[in-house]
C-alpha cells in the first residue's frame, strides 16, 4: 500500500487563502461595468420622468375605474400641475380617495381626442369620471368637453414621449388610441 508523503500534505494545508489575480481582476472589471451602467443612469434624473408620469397615469386610472366598481358610484380623476409636480387625485363623492403627485422637470402632458389637441396646464386640468361599473363615461380638458367613445390619448412630452391611451371601457394602455 503506497502512501502520500507527508511534506505533500503539510505543504496543502499551508497554503494561504485567498483569490487569485485573475478573479480579483474579473471581479474589478464587472464592478466596472456595473459601475458605468448605474452613473449613466443617475446622470440625467430627469431622462425617466415622462415614463414614470406614464405609468402613474395608468395606474391611477386603474384604481379610479376599480374605485368606481368596487364603491357602485361615479369616480373621479383630476390630472393638473402643482408646486412643481403632476397631481393625480381620485375622488368618490368629492372625497378624495388616493393622490399621487410626480415631479413635472422639464415635461408636459398633451391630451389628444379626435382631432383635438390640448394641453394639461394651470387653467387646464382633466378630469375623467368613470361610472360605477368603470367605465369612463365623461371627459373635460379645462371647459372643454371630450369625446371618452373616441378614447383619451395622454402623451407625456420630455426628453422622451410615452403614449397612454384611455379607453372607453375604463382600461388603459400604452399604446395610442
Amino acid at each position: 500500500m503506497s502512501r502520500v508523503p507527508q511534506n505533500l500534505v503539510v505543504a496543502r494545508r499551508q497554503r494561504a487563502p485567498g483569490f487569485t489575480i485573475v478573479e480579483l481582476v474579473v471581479v474589478l472589471v464587472l464592478l466596472g461595468i456595473l459601475s458605468a451602467t448605474a452613473l449613466s443612469r443617475f446622470a440625467e434624473p430627469t431622462a425617466f420622468a415622462p415614463r414614470t408620469i406614464a405609468a402613474t397615469l395608468r395606474a391611477q386610472t386603474h384604481f379610479a375605474a376599480l374605485t368606481a366598481q368596487t364603491n357602485a358610484d361615479d369616480a373621479d380623476l383630476q390630472l393638473s400641475p402643482g408646486g412643481g409636480d403632476w397631481i393625480v387625485d381620485v375622488a368618490v363623492a368629492g372625497a378624495s380617495r388616493r393622490q399621487a403627485a410626480v415631479d413635472a422637470a422639464n415635461t408636459r402632458i398633451e391630451v389628444a381626442n379626435g382631432a383635438a389637441t390640448a394641453d394639461v396646464d394651470a387653467t387646464s386640468s382633466l378630469t375623467l369620471t368613470f361610472r360605477g361599473d368603470g367605465e369612463l363615461v365623461t371627459a373635460m380638458l379645462g371647459g372643454t368637453t371630450l369625446d371618452p367613445a373616441l378614447g383619451i390619448e395622454l402623451r407625456v412630452i420630455g426628453d422622451s414621449v410615452h403614449v397612454t391611451c384611455l379607453h372607453p371601457t375604463g382600461t388603459s394602455s400604452a399604446t395610442s388610441c
